[in-house]
C-alpha cells in the first residue's frame, strides 16, 4: 500500500474526479523525525497553481500504515504512491527523506521528473561521528529516542524558539518551532527516528549508488548555518547528481521553513520546464 494523503490538505476528489487529476503531481516528504506539517508554507504558496500537492507521513510516521524502514524501503513506498496518483511526480524532499528521493529517481526514472532537495543527506560526508554512534547499536538508538524527546519539549516549550538558531535548525517564530518539533514529541515517529538512524549509516551508499543515475533536473537547497546536515555534504551531493543546481540560503536545517518561498519557486520551475503532466 502506498502513504497515505494527510488530513490538512483535502485529496478526496483525486481517484474519483478526473479533472482533479489534471494538474502535476508534486510529492512532499518530510525528514526524520518529521511530519506534513512542515510543508504548510509551501503548500500554501503552491495553492491555485492547479497542482496536485500530496503532503505524506512517511512509513513509521503519524497515519502511515507501513512500518519504519531504510532508504530503499521509502523509496519503494514513494514509487507505489507516485504511480496511485498517476504520475510522473515533482518530490520535495527534506533532509533524510532526500536519500529516499534519490533512491526512486536513480532506480524508477519514469515516476519521478524533478527533484527538490532540502538540506539533503546521501553524500558520505553527510554522515557524521555521531551519526554512526546513533545509529550503530541499540544503546545509541535508545539515546536517539530520549534526546528527541527532551528536545521537543525543551523548544516547545515558552521561549524554546530561541534555541533553534543554535541548534543550527534555523530562525524560526514560536508556532513554527511547536510544530517542527511535534514529531520528536511522539513515541512512534521518535521509534522511525531511530529506524531510519541505523539506515543513515548502513544504507548511505545506496544512495551514492543512485545518485548519479538520476537524469530529473535537480535542486539542491541548503542553509549556511545548518549544522545537521552541513553546507559542504549538500553540495558534495549536488556534485554527484548530474546537472543539479545548488542553491545557498541564509538560515538552517528547516529550509521548508524558512526559506518555503525558495522551496516552491524550484518546484515551479521544474514543473514549467516538464509541462502539463496528466495520467
Amino acid at each position: 500500500m502506498p502513504l497515505e494523503p494527510q488530513p490538512a490538505v483535502d485529496h478526496g476528489s483525486e481517484r474519483s474526479d478526473p479533472e482533479a487529476r489534471a494538474g502535476h503531481l508534486v510529492v512532499l516528504l518530510h525528514g526524520q523525525p518529521g511530519g506534513p506539517e512542515i510543508w504548510r508554507a509551501v503548500e500554501a504558496r503552491l495553492a491555485g497553481r492547479g497542482l496536485r500537492v500530496l503532503a505524506v507521513d512517511r512509513p513509521g510516521y503519524g497515519g502511515s500504515p507501513h512500518e519504519p524502514g531504510g532508504f530503499v524501503h521509502n523509496a519503494a513506498v514513494l514509487g507505489d504512491l507516485i504511480e496511485e496518483h498517476g504520475g510522473p511526480a515533482v518530490v520535495v524532499a527534506h533532509s533524510w527523506a532526500a536519500g529516499a528521493a534519490i533512491v526512486a529517481a536513480g532506480r524508477s526514472p519514469a515516476r519521478i521528473d524533478g527533484l527538490v532537495l532540502c538540506a539533503p543527506v546521501g553524500d558520505p560526508s553527510s554522515v557524521s561521528r555521531l551519526d554512526r554512534l546513533l545509529g550503530r547499536t541499540r544503546l545509541g538508538r535508545s539515546v536517539l529516542r530520549a534526546g528527541l524527546a527532551a528536545g521537543g519539549w525543551l523548544v516547545s516549550r515558552p521561549g524554546g524558539a530561541r534555541l533553534m538558531p543554535r541548534a543550527g535548525l534555523g530562525d524560526l517564530g514560536d508556532g513554527e518551532t511547536r510544530a517542527a518539533s511535534r514529531p520528536a514529541r511522539d513515541g512512534r515517529a521518535r521509534r522511525a527516528a531511530a529506524v531510519e538512524q541505523a539506515a543513515l549509516v548502513e544504507e548511505v551508499l545506496e544512495v551514492v549508488a543512485a545518485a548519479p543515475y538520476v537524469r530529473v533536473a535537480t535542486f539542491v537547497l541548503t542553509g549556511r548555518d545548518d549544522t545537521v546536515v552541513a553546507p559542504a555534504a549538500a553540495a558534495a551531493l549536488a556534485e554527484r547528481v548530474p546537472g543539479a543546481q545548488l542553491i545557498e540560503l541564509d538560515g538552517g536545517h528547516l529550509v521548508p521553513l524558512e526559506h518555503p518561498a525558495a522551496v516552491v519557486e524550484s518546484v515551479l520551475q521544474l514543473v514549467a520546464a516538464e509541462g502539463p503532466a496528466g495520467p
